[in-house]
C-alpha cells in the first residue's frame, strides 16, 4: 500500500465508552460495523468520519 501510515483498531461496541479519552480516535478515519443477521449471514457497513468543528472524529461518529 505504498506510503499508507494508518492504524487499525478492533473495538467491540461494548468498549466504546472506555475509549472516550483516546486522542487517536478523535481524528479522521473510516470504520466498519459487522453484524450477524438472523439468517446467519454476515453484513458489514463501512463509513467515514472527518474531524468536526467540535474537534471530534471517528469516535464521535460511531459512539
Amino acid at each position: 500500500m505504498g506510503n499508507w501510515t494508518g492504524l487499525a483498531y478492533k473495538i467491540p461496541r461494548s468498549y466504546l465508552d472506555k475509549c472516550k479519552d483516546r486522542s487517536d480516535l478523535k481524528q479522521s478515519g473510516i470504520y466498519y460495523f459487522y453484524e450477524k443477521k438472523e439468517n446467519d449471514e454476515d453484513e458489514v457497513y463501512i463509513g467515514q468520519a472527518g474531524i468536526r468543528k467540535n474537534g471530534e472524529g471517528v469516535l464521535y461518529r460511531i459512539g
